[in-house]
C-alpha cells in the first residue's frame, strides 16, 4: 500500500516538474460583433415614462425651448402631442416663468414660445399635453435639472 502511495506522490511530482509555469492556458475569447454607434440626441436626454424605449430631446435654439422626439434607436419621429407646458423659476425673476410649446419641425419637434435668459440653471417642469382648449390633458410629466454643461451650450 505504501508503494502505491508514493508511486502516486512520484506520479503528480513528475507532472508538476513537467508543467510550463509560464504558459497560462489558452482560453477562446468571445468577438462580439460590431455595434452600430446609435446617433446622439442632442442636449437634455429624457427617457419618455411611455415605457417603449422613447426618448426626448431638449435643447435651447435661438433663446427658445426645442422638445424632440426620438424611437429607441434614436431617430426622430413625429410629436404625438398637441403641444408641452413649460415652468421654471429664473433667478432674474421673482415670479416664475412658463411657456408653451408648440408643433414644428415638420411635426419632429416641439418649440417657440417665450425666450429663455441665461444663466441656465434652474429646474424645469415639463407637461405634455393632448387635446384643445378646455379638453386639453397632461399625459406626461417631467422634471429636469437644466444648467449650461447638461444643454451642451458653447
Amino acid at each position: 500500500m505504501k508503494k502505491i502511495v508514493v508511486l502516486m506522490g512520484l506520479l503528480a511530482l513528475a507532472t508538476w516538474l513537467q508543467a510550463d509555469p509560464v504558459a497560462a492556458p489558452k482560453t477562446a475569447t468571445p468577438v462580439k460583433p460590431a455595434e452600430k454607434e446609435e446617433p446622439p440626441i442632442p442636449g437634455i436626454v429624457i427617457a419618455r415614462s411611455t415605457g417603449d424605449g422613447k426618448q426626448l430631446g431638449l435643447t435651447i435654439v435661438g433663446g427658445s425651448f426645442k422638445l424632440s422626439f426620438f424611437d429607441r434607436k434614436r431617430k426622430a419621429i413625429p410629436v404625438d402631442v398637441t403641444r408641452a407646458r413649460l415652468n421654471w423659476q429664473s433667478k432674474q425673476r421673482a415670479i416664475p416663468d412658463q411657456t408653451v410649446l408648440n408643433v414644428l419641425d415638420g411635426g419632429k419637434a416641439l418649440g417657440g414660445g417665450k425666450p429663455v435668459r441665461p444663466p441656465y440653471v434652474f429646474v424645469l417642469r415639463i407637461a405634455l399635453l393632448n387635446g384643445e382648449g378646455n379638453d386639453e390633458q397632461a399625459v406626461e410629466n417631467y422634471v429636469v435639472n437644466v444648467t449650461d454643461d447638461v444643454l451642451k451650450l458653447k
